[in-house]
């Protein structure tokens, strides 16, 4: 369907300039498909599948391997594989000996996005760029590719890159989380937090990035939270707190709400 919708030239969901960048695309020799046989002809493979979780909120890796051993029978040796969302720490070394095995020599790079949704064709070349890869040709692959439209990348092994991700969702979530712990006492006190709020951020850098109490919207910094948590053995109590908070605002809201009506 989004390929269908790209191909009449329109753009299939929100993002600032989107619609534009595909407009100007239309006098470049650029295909969509969603056969995997053109990726014989391919250098280059970009995947943006990450690792979701289970219902016992663990990460499921099923879905990256069964991507990977569809897109098999079309790979050659010496291509590259970069890998773009979010995967569980030694997910891309797993696949890299998953390749291998199949008797192919494939190079695998993760570089994940750091951008935000709505904001990615800006953001994109602003922010640094984090590489990784298997091997050489994987990294060197990877600096070219980002290099042409990001003024810098930065260089880590691949689960230090996996985990960079991990640690940059799991950052947000648990800044949220101490904002809207920090409502939540004032609320319950009588006190109004954002005026609270407004007080002690004025022209005081070291609290500059205080955020505003709310929902820590969407599923992926919940998600990676959980991911972390697995990885860490079920011993990050940091982020078990944060989930307590974030994922019961509602609920204290509600509550709050029945109070006053």
């Amino acid at each position: 369907e989004k390929i269908n919708s790209i191909r009449n030239g329109k753009f299939p969901f929100v993002e600032r300039g989107g619609q534009e960048l595909l407009d100007k695309s239309n006098n470049f020799p650029i295909s969509y498909t969603s056969e995997h046989s053109v990726i014989k002809e391919c250098d280059v493979i970009i995947l943006t599948i990450g690792t979701p979780i289970d219902e016992h909120l663990n990460p499921n890796l099923s879905p990256v391997y069964e991507t990977i051993d569809q897109l098999q029978p079309y790979l050659k040796d010496g291509q590259v594989m970069v890998l773009r969302s979010t995967l569980f720490p030694g997910t891309s070394e797993k696949i890299s000996a998953r390749l291998q095995k199949k008797g192919l020599n494939i190079s695998v790079s993760f570089c994940p996005e750091r951008v935000a949704q709505g904001y990615a064709l800006e953001e994109i070349k602003l922010l640094p760029q984090i590489i990784s890869g298997s091997d050489s040709h994987a990294i060197d692959t990877a600096r070219d590719i980002f290099l042409r439209f990001s003024s810098e990348v930065i260089e880590l092994e691949l689960a230090e890159a996996e985990l960079a991700k991990l640690y940059t969702n799991v950052w947000r979530y648990i800044t949220f989380a101490v904002a809207n712990q920090f409502y939540i006492i004032a609320e319950e006190k009588g006190y109004n937090f954002g005026r609270i709020r407004r007080a002690i951020m004025h022209n005081y850098e070291r609290i500059a990035t205080f955020p505003k109490s709310g929902f820590a919207a969407g599923p992926c910094l919940f998600k990676d939270t959980m991911q972390l948590e697995a990885f860490s053995r079920k011993n990050f109590s940091l982020g078990k707190a944060a989930i307590n908070i974030n994922e019961t605002l509602p609920d204290f809201l509600v509550d709050r709400i029945k109070l006053k009506y």
